[in-house]
């Protein structure tokens, strides 16, 4: 299984390059294709023999099944990758943590959509964002849409929508009204329905 390891500074070594991660005085691992520093953004032949050079970024690499002298095995690298893409090889099911985003920018959305906050101006990035919220806050009246119905604000749980159904939106409203907070499926909603019936 490949592993990671962050680069902080090379060596040049002739045809190879020496690499060592934060703090170590000793190379970690040694890269024997130099044309592998260009996905990285460096310019290998720009590099002088023997002299350290201060870097940043990811070697993706796996231990070998040869050993060295000492009884360890080599650390073969499978590719170097700059420290602002995310992690390949390494990285677990972010299923669960995406739907979790969603529903946060759902609800920001809301509050910022109830607030009438101003959309960013992506292109100077000029938003008057505190004046705004200030003023919206001190109204002596607040807007009709200042307090949506909890349906429309937020899906279930776990990330699905409700449904068009009138029924589905008076139980999902219920629910939380009631206190029981976002149910996690509209399976969950169905059964809190079934114990709470009258």
């Amino acid at each position: 299984m490949a592993e990671r390891m962050l680069i902080t500074k090379l060596v040049r070594t002739g045809d190879r390059a020496d690499l060592f991660a934060r703090g170590h005085q000793y190379k970690d691992l040694t890269l024997f294709d130099l044309s592998d520093l260009v996905d990285v953004g460096l310019d290998f032949a720009a590099l002088v023999d023997g002299e350290e050079t201060p870097v940043r970024f990811w070697a993706l690499y796996e231990l070998s099944e040869k050993l060295n002298q000492s009884g360890n095995p080599y650390k073969d690298i499978l590719a170097l990758e700059p420290t602002d893409k995310p992690a390949t090889s390494t990285s677990t099911d972010s299923s669960a943590l995406l739907v979790e985003l969603r529903s946060i920018r759902k609800l920001m959305c809301l509050i910022a959509d109830t607030l009438d906050v101003p959309k960013v101006d992506l292109e100077t990035g000029e938003m008057d964002l505190a004046s705004t919220i200030v003023s919206n806050l001190t109204d002596d009246e607040a807007p009709e849409e200042a307090y949506p119905s909890p349906e429309a604000a937020l899906a279930y749980a776990d990330g699905s929508t409700l449904s068009d159904n009138a029924a589905e939106a008076d139980a999902f409203a219920a629910h939380i009204a009631a206190g029981a907070g976002i149910p996690h499926n509209v399976a969950a909603l169905r059964a809190w329905v079934r114990e709470n019936a009258t």
